[in-house]
């Protein structure tokens, strides 16, 4: 079968015929298939509409003696089918340096594969099949990141079909780290930033929470002095993204403990120099976390909207010494965006 079409073949071992006759819809419709003298395969294609048929063939005689008729059958796939397609799901798809990794979704019925396309870092165009029953995470490790990564999914609607059915080319959505060299502080008047400066605690100004150092206990931290909550304090991210994750590192050696965040919620604003009122139309609520202890410092953002945002703030409830005012330590900050 193909889109709309059906190829029928036979071998033809009978020297005496001369034509053959297709039948389908009972009988209705039918098409005329001549056969020359030393044919050994007859091979036609017949067009119809998208369906389950039922072909009836009979072959005749230079005498117009017709043969038994053969059945067959088959479904003819067409847009009908079609619209049930679509492209493989991307579970994740996210960048580190030239190397990306897709996680995919599961396999749709009669998929054959993948095909994924991008720029390596010699300037090639790559083109990649992936059979169906490999796809589930795929490595990249020669990107150029100044191209983007595309993909397409192929259907085989039948093990004989005629036609591979391509899903249209689309972006994969790959999520990369934010470059930290482009943040700075963005201190708006309520913001409570003050580096602690308690002995032994050095100078842990708010520029420590993206300083790349996630082992120091106490000098290359974010810590502030004692703090009523609620506080906040917000970040200029430098660039606008559309932001999926972030990763919070915890205190060293005292994860989840102590002045490590406990309740908060996370703040995000796409406009120039948004202003001091969470709620006064500048701000979007990102994600509120209540005591969320991801193994991999990784919090998924609850409520992301699509919306791009270069500034972040983050609002402080509690932290894990549970008092109303304290210290509050921040030692390093990932943000993850497309």
């Amino acid at each position: 079968p193909g889109r709309e079409t059906v190829e029928i073949s036979w071998l033809n071992i009978d020297t005496s015929v001369k034509k053959a006759v297709i039948y389908w819809n009972l009988y209705a419709d039918s098409v005329t298939v001549e056969i020359p003298v030393g044919t050994d395969t007859v091979r036609t294609l017949v067009n119809v509409p998208e369906g389950q048929y039922s072909f009836f063939i009979k072959t005749f005689d230079s005498k117009g003696n017709a043969s038994i008729p053969i059945e067959l059958t088959c479904k003819v796939y067409g847009p009908k089918y079609e619209s049930g397609l679509a492209n493989r799901e991307i579970l994740t798809a996210s960048m580190s340096g030239n190397t990306v990794t897709v996680t995919w979704g599961g396999a749709f019925n009669d998929e054959l594969g993948i095909n994924l396309f991008y720029t390596d870092v010699s300037g090639e165009n790559v083109t990649l099949f992936i059979p169906s029953e490999e796809a589930t995470s795929t490595v990249i490790d020669d990107l150029n990141p100044s191209y983007t990564v595309m993909y397409q999914t192929l259907y085989l609607p039948d093990p004989r079909a005629l036609d591979t059915i391509i899903m249209p080319t689309v972006k994969v959505p790959i999520i990369i780290k934010l470059d930290k060299s482009k943040w700075k502080r963005y201190e708006l008047p309520s913001d409570w930033i003050e580096p602690n400066s308690n002995e032994g605690m050095g100078h842990c100004t708010i520029e420590h929470a993206w300083d790349g150092i996630t082992t120091d206990q106490y000098s290359n931290i974010f810590s502030c002095n004692a703090t009523p909550f609620p506080m906040t304090f917000t970040i200029d991210l430098g660039t606008r993204a559309i932001i999926s994750n972030f990763k919070l590192w915890q205190w060293h050696g005292l994860a989840y403990q102590y002045h490590n965040m406990k309740i908060f919620e996370l703040y995000g604003s796409g406009i120039d120099a948004p202003d001091d009122n969470l709620y006064g139309g500048d701000w979007v609520l990102l994600g509120r976390f209540n005591d969320i202890r991801p193994e991999d410092y990784n919090y998924i953002l609850s409520v992301a909207d699509n919306v791009p945002v270069r500034y972040v703030r983050f609002k402080v409830f509690e932290t894990y010494i549970n008092s109303s005012a304290g210290v509050v330590v921040v030692p390093e900050l990932e943000f993850y965006g497309k």
